[in-house]
């Protein structure tokens, strides 16, 4: 008796499969990318708008990669309370459609990862339906993101918080500090042992900070975002003390899946807004 045939694959791996088979159309990737994450409607979009006539102009094939966070769903998330405004999922996803259509008049593909803002239309299902055979099922019953963007034309939907294209991985872990380089420091040790394929460049989200510092012969580059705080970051707290961010992408150059270190890094769109 073989008993692995009755072994149950974990949502994880289940999800790296999918990745992984996804992650072979971008591996030998040429030309520019472009990394970011909008929080929409909250988006600083003049910012968007540079980057957009910037790339533009370049020649070449352009990759825009989303790293997390495009939707903001705050009435979805855990701050709610502290919200004094909380725009409707239906105007963010509309808003974000136009901004996905906009784009694909520069790139020529663009690839979308699901990170903790984009799952809170999950998670409200759980916290609210406590069977988890019903949360299953009313899932697998909802627009899940694909058939949401199914309109926007070479558009790729990785349902993970990270994805590798050649030699750099793009992250969205939920991780921050006020700490400078401790995000960093801290990637290189949990990535090292758990990613397979070879890698020297990771790009992390999630964090609104940016920072490009090499660590153990890898280099990780903080995106920031173009974002400015959120209300429940500036609610009479002293909280982000050491970490007043800026607002910002990354971009990297690509020849056949490899990026060489000097040719990825982060741009500076703004400073974090004023009290």
């Amino acid at each position: 008796m073989k008993l692995e045939l009755y072994r149950k694959m974990s949502q994880w791996e289940l999800k790296r499969e999918t990745r992984q088979v996804l992650e072979e159309k971008y591996k030998n990737f040429t030309g520019h990318i472009d990394v970011i994450e909008c929080h929409i409607p909250y988006t600083n979009f003049n910012g968007i708008q540079c980057m957009f006539d910037k790339t533009a102009r370049m020649k070449g094939k352009k990759l825009l990669v989303i790293a997390g966070d495009f939707l903001n769903l705050d009435l979805f998330g855990p701050f709610l309370a502290t919200s004094e405004d909380v725009s409707l999922p239906s105007d963010e996803i509309a808003m974000g459609k136009y901004l996905l259509k906009e784009a694909s008049k520069i790139y020529d593909q663009e690839l979308f990862l699901i990170s903790n803002h984009d799952n809170r239309i999950y998670k409200v299902i759980r916290r609210n339906i406590d069977d988890p055979r019903i949360q299953s099922e009313v899932k697998m019953l909802m627009d899940g993101y694909d058939k949401i963007f199914k309109e926007i034309q070479h558009f790729d939907i990785a349902d993970n918080y990270l994805f590798q294209i050649g030699n750099v991985l793009v992250t969205h872990l939920e991780s921050n500090s006020g700490v400078p380089g401790k995000i960093d420091r801290d990637l290189v040790q949990y990535l090292g042992p758990r990613i397979k394929k070879p890698w020297d460049i990771v790009f992390q989200a999630h964090t609104h900070s940016q920072s490009r510092i090499p660590i153990d012969r890898k280099l990780c580059i903080e995106t920031g975002a173009l974002v400015d705080s959120l209300d429940y970051w500036v609610r009479g707290k002293m909280s982000g003390k050491g970490k007043f961010g800026t607002m910002g992408h990354g971009i990297c150059e690509m020849n056949k899946g490899k990026a060489d270190m000097n040719d990825c890094n982060f741009i500076i769109t703004d400073w974090q807004g004023y009290i």
